[in-house]
């Protein structure tokens, strides 16, 4: 029996419309909320990953030992590692967010890559911002409501970024080129 639906697909007002067969209602559900089951053991193990970084001193050695354990590259280590500190430490905004399961790991580091530029304090504006509007959002949509944020709390360093890039543009061997605006 096929039936029309409007389900609530997702905890923060998100809905579906359209064709459920038999249990897939249910199921949806039940896949939603494993979705967010797992972001919340992200935000454990991201958690983890910054307290064991924290208590080394050795930055190598992190990497090293926890892509052995988890069996990923050094350099997948390393990116994990930056993450974790840095959502521990300059975006606790969006690590509660992961923490309730509202976004997945993935969608958090979508924060974390564009403020990397910016000082802590700056950082934590942006995070500020757009803490609560992560929810129910895809990581194209993160991204581009991070990077307004980091232009609007940074508007002379953005003005600078995008200097820099013009004149790298369309470089070779390194000698700047600069592109003028049509």
């Amino acid at each position: 029996m096929v039936t029309f639906r409007n389900l609530l697909l997702h905890p923060f007002g998100m809905r579906f419309s359209g064709r459920i067969v038999g249990m897939g209602e249910r199921l949806i559900e039940r896949i939603v909320e494993l979705e967010r089951e797992i972001a919340r053991l992200q935000a454990w193990q991201v958690r983890t990953l910054a307290e064991y970084s924290a208590s080394r001193d050795d930055a190598a050695d992190v990497a090293s030992e926890v892509a052995l354990a988890l069996a990923i590259s050094e350099n997948a280590a390393r990116i994990k590692i930056g993450l974790a500190r840095d959502l521990v430490s300059r975006l606790p905004e969006t690590l509660g967010a992961l923490s309730r399961g509202e976004i997945d790991v993935y969608k958090a580091s979508k924060t974390s890559e564009p403020t990397a530029v910016l000082s802590d304090d700056m950082a934590g504006e942006v995070d500020a911002l757009v803490s609560g509007r992560l929810a129910g959002r895809d990581a194209s949509s993160i991204r581009r409501m991070v990077n307004r944020a980091v232009h609007k709390v940074d508007p002379e360093g953005a003005a600078a970024r995008a200097e820099a890039r013009r004149w790298n543009a369309g470089s070779s061997c390194g000698t700047p080129t600069r592109r003028w605006p049509r």
